[in-house]
């Protein structure tokens, strides 16, 4: 796992920054966030981040802020409604940060399958449309005017584990609300869109080509901006991180 500070994606990666990227978890990266901020060296002894090794990062980031923390994870799942890695990500990334004390929110598409049993506590489900050619998703439409109520959201960090949209809202609430955003990529998104072809024209280089102009890379350029605009980027494997350096 790897860690793009927030700074601008197409900039040239240090050579030596490449050869030894940051590898901490998404807990550990929340806790240093502090510390590229440069706020852990104007907090008191008292209050200031132990060191790495005497806790864990969750129990860091508790001491950071002198109580259990206010997290929300936006993702693209409610539940695990199959064998899915994101869904699987999401629910562990939940888990640790509650074992360690903190308040969780999952934020995602309302999924109208769900049952009250398969969702965490205080989930919030936003209006969403089905995505009929990948069965089981939903696309949420955070485009209400209580979402955008700046006050109804009160979280001292924020995961983006999601590949829609969503992630604007993350950016929103960075920029009205100064939350820390940190965004997790787990789709290689050159080759994404290759799954949702038909079987008939998916051979063709045209259709490809065509694919490559008019979506590939309009999309791919919208997600390198919401990075950008982010607190830092996560991914899970030299292949994403290469790849996102080289946008």
């Amino acid at each position: 796992m790897a860690f793009l500070p927030h700074r601008s994606l197409s900039e040239d990666a240090n050579p030596q920054a490449a050869a030894s990227p940051l590898s901490w978890s998404p807990a550990e990266l929340a806790c240093r966030l502090a510390e590229f901020r440069g706020e852990n060296n104007r907090l008191s002894p008292e209050t200031r981040l132990p060191p790495r090794a005497s806790v864990s990062p969750f129990e860091q980031l508790a001491a950071r802020y002198g109580r259990p923390l206010k997290v929300a994870i936006l993702s693209d799942f409610t539940r695990i409604p199959y064998a899915n890695g994101a869904a699987f990500q999401t629910r562990f990334l939940y888990q640790e940060l509650q074992r360690c004390g903190h308040a969780v929110t999952i934020i995602g598409p309302h999924d109208p399958e769900a049952q009250p049993h398969e969702l965490a506590p205080g989930t919030v489900a936003l209006p969403s449309v089905p995505m009929r050619m990948y069965p089981g998703v939903h696309l949420p439409l955070p485009l209400s005017r209580e979402v955008f109520d700046r006050d109804r959201w009160d979280f001292d960090l924020v995961f983006g584990q999601t590949t829609t949209l969503l992630l604007e809202f993350g950016v929103w609430l960075r920029k009205v609300r100064g939350i820390p955003f940190l965004c997790v990529n787990t789709t290689h998104l050159a080759s994404a869109y290759e799954v949702l072809l038909p079987e008939s024209i998916s051979h063709l280089q045209a259709v490809h080509a065509g694919l490559d102009w008019a979506l590939r890379r309009p999309y791919q350029n919208l997600f390198k901006r919401i990075y950008n605009e982010s607190d830092g980027l996560v991914v899970l494997s030299e292949g994403l991180r290469s790849y996102w350096r080289q946008c």
